[in-house]
């Protein structure tokens, strides 16, 4: 069956206007045999749909997805742009963007994308896609070398992690307290990890320590916790205070780390 938005645009569809209607149901027919996992039939009705309707997002919108999936990141790429020309406000296509140019290694590309995705007003009220495209905008900032805007991103991070912990909870995208807790906790070591690139070396041993305090106590990792004592070594190290630089690396050293570097 046709969804419903989709029948009633037929309906109302004047009757001269054929090359909308068959636009449509090309539309409509894409959608069904993507539904039933068939996606290279659905590819070429959706770009039929495309192509007799230029001015249209819809046919679109699911072709990034599914030139994705077949391995077609240069059309889910060009899709995926002409998307946002017709709709900049498609934070999702965005998202979806910003992912494909990132595994394209296209790093200041990608945070590009994901700076404005994360702007966009269709963001607002759904604090666990807000949440996914800033840490993905995290990471491009990171391998991008952007340590300005990874601190700005981390920081707006959490401070939704604070303000909206019940919505998060109730979005199903965290299962438990526990699974945002350790969210939040490697959340707290990325800022240390770019407060450390722009020495901020102060800055960067609190994020650190309160990242290990919440890897320890509240996530029980206890592993994880001890890890964070590299990172406070490299950062007391850079700050000049050895003796607690020392101190750290004694403490990871302790938890009998598997890699030679310390």
């Amino acid at each position: 069956m046709f969804p419903a938005f989709l029948a009633l645009t037929l309906a109302l569809a004047p009757v001269d206007d054929e090359a909308r209607r068959d636009a449509l149901a090309r539309y409509g027919l894409g959608l069904l045999r993507d539904a039933t996992e068939r996606p290279a039939s659905a590819v070429g009705h959706l770009e039929a749909a495309a192509a007799a309707d230029p001015t249209s997002v819809e046919p679109l919108k699911p072709l990034v997805k599914l030139y994705a999936e077949l391995g077609r990141d240069a059309a889910a790429i060009r899709t995926a742009r002409k998307v946002l020309e017709l709709d900049p406000a498609d934070a999702d296509v965005g998202h979806a963007l910003g992912k494909l140019l990132y595994d394209g290694k296209k790093f200041a590309d990608a945070a590009a994308v994901f700076g404005k995705a994360v702007e966009s007003p269709r963001v607002a009220g759904r604090p666990a896609v807000r949440l996914g495209i800033l840490r993905d905008l995290l990471r491009a900032a990171m391998a991008a070398r952007d340590f300005a805007t990874a601190e700005t991103t981390a920081r707006n991070a959490l401070a939704l992690v604070a303000g909206e912990r019940a919505a998060l909870l109730r979005s199903g995208t965290f299962p438990t307290a526990t699974h945002l807790d350790r969210e939040e906790a490697t959340l707290r070591e990325r800022l240390g990890d770019a407060l450390v690139a722009r020495q901020k070396y102060a800055e960067a041993v609190v994020a650190y320590g309160e990242a290990a305090k919440l890897f320890r106590d509240a996530v029980e990792d206890r592993r994880a916790a001890a890890r964070l004592n590299w990172n406070l070594s490299g950062a007391f190290e850079a700050k000049g205070d050895f003796d607690n630089a020392l101190a750290c690396l004694d403490r990871f050293l302790a938890a009998g780390p598997s890699n030679v570097a310390p």
